[in-house]
């Protein structure tokens, strides 16, 4: 299990790569790999696993009803479900059409506005945000112990989706295999996601 964009690590010095020292080391290691690089996973914001927008939701939405986030209203992030991340996982295990390949394992773009609707629909009530400076997520992140690194690339993905979300979208769609090739059906919503962990935002 790798990361969405280890490639854009590789224009920096080898001695500062995180993801593709990993993915050097298991190509070099004399067995058989799949690199499999998802895009944000919808349980990392209530399993803690990796940091991603959304991971404080769950605190703000129980105690005051309130989603606090900097590109409030332009921000996207594309996410997948761990169960269709499972299921590709899955797959590369169990066969060998995918030895020796890079699985790019990623959901659409989602606006934090569409995520937070999904939200508010499945609570039943209206949920009020604010929109913050850049920084003051910074803020709130390190105070929940994200690495810095982390941070840095949630506050690009949110802006960088959110200017080329065409674009985006677009290459999301390319990637071949898709998820949906992998695992043989369409790929699991965010509202999916919302009605199977609602409770977490009680």
């Amino acid at each position: 299990m790798s990361s969405h964009g280890p490639e854009y690590e590789e224009a920096n010095p080898p001695e500062t790569w995180f993801w593709p020292a990993i993915e050097k080391a298991v190509e070099h290691s004399g067995i058989a790999w799949t690199h499999i690089r998802p895009s944000a996973v919808m349980g990392a914001v209530i399993e803690g696993t990796y940091p991603a927008t959304g991971s404080d939701w769950p605190d703000t939405v129980r105690a005051d009803g309130v989603i606090r986030e900097a590109f409030l209203n332009q921000g996207h992030y594309p996410f997948i479900h761990e169960e269709d991340l499972a299921a590709v996982a899955a797959a590369a295990l169990i066969g060998d059409d995918f030895t020796g390949t890079v699985i790019e394992a990623v959901g659409p773009p989602l606006s934090t506005r569409s995520r937070i609707r999904s939200l508010a629909a499945a609570l039943g009530r209206a949920i009020e945000t604010v929109e913050l400076e850049p920084d003051e997520s910074r803020a709130i992140w390190q105070h929940l112990g994200w690495p810095a690194g982390a941070i840095d690339v949630t506050l690009y993905a949110l802006e960088e989706y959110g200017a080329r979300f065409t674009e985006l979208v677009q290459w999301t769609a390319d990637q071949r295999p898709s998820v949906a090739d992998i695992t043989g059906r369409p790929l699991r919503t965010y509202d999916d996601w919302v009605s199977e962990n609602i409770d977490s935002f009680r």
